[in-house]
């Protein structure tokens, strides 16, 4: 049985948060692209979506989830935490990336409504396990004057990278965020056998009910990757 993730039916009308930020640290920009460089104190850097605040972070080459780089927050022994500091935002819904770790590691996200004097925790995300995956936190916040930080939540334990960081607008319309837009083909499956597995992330906020997610005839869904059903009924916090 082929195996698929997709969302049919949302209850309560949703819209599609709208990205107002987009950034892979690819070209563009002048942020250092080894350890000895990154900055040992707090330094902007304009890249094409504005200007960044690095700290204790570089580009970097060898581990990226699209090439040539990713944004490595290194482990610091010494200081505070690394981090990398957004340009002022309008508001924001949500802000997604896809993280990497050489084991499951934190990453801690803040956001300041003063443009970065006082900073107030949002939410943790796990990293990806020797791979990337895909990390969402819901922000829901209409400010004016918003900056998000990305901090490594090991302090002194790991390296940490961070890629394809996509921010959305405030909306108090119910939104939902998926990692991608297709999936990859399963191909053909011999009758009676079951295809790979392929699937993608969900997240959402200021929903007016459950998430229902119903297979394709011919398909089947997992939330682990073990039990299968033709149906799931998700639910969010209705923040």
């Amino acid at each position: 049985m082929k195996t698929l993730f997709t969302v049919i039916v949302l209850l309560g009308f949703v819209t599609f948060g709208q990205i107002q930020l987009a950034e892979n640290f690819d070209s563009g920009n002048t942020i250092p692209t080894s350890s000895s460089s990154a900055p040992s104190t707090p330094t902007n850097y304009t890249t094409s979506s504005g200007v960044w605040t690095l700290f204790k972070s570089y580009r970097h080459g060898t581990t990226n989830y699209s090439a040539p780089y990713a944004l490595r927050l290194l482990k610091n022994s010494t200081e505070a935490p690394s981090y990398a500091i957004t340009p002022t935002l309008n508001s924001a819904g949500s802000i997604s990336f896809w993280a990497y770790g050489s084991t499951a590691k934190p990453i801690v996200i803040y956001k300041s409504t003063d443009g970065g004097t006082n900073w107030i925790l949002v939410d943790t995300v796990i990293t990806g396990s020797g791979n990337f995956i895909f990390c969402s936190v819901t922000i829901n916040d209409a400010s004016s004057n918003l900056k998000l930080k990305i901090e490594n939540g090991t302090g002194a334990g790991n390296d940490l990278n961070f890629d394809n960081v996509e921010i959305t607008t405030y909306s108090a319309a119910p939104t939902i965020l998926l990692s991608t837009s297709s999936l990859q083909s399963f191909g053909a499956v011999v009758s009676g056998n079951s295809s790979s597995l392929s699937g993608y992330s969900l997240s959402a906020y200021n929903l007016t009910g459950n998430v229902s997610v119903i297979a394709p005839l011919g398909y089947e869904l997992s939330l682990d990757g073990t039990n299968f059903s033709k149906r799931r009924n998700n639910k969010f916090d209705y923040h």
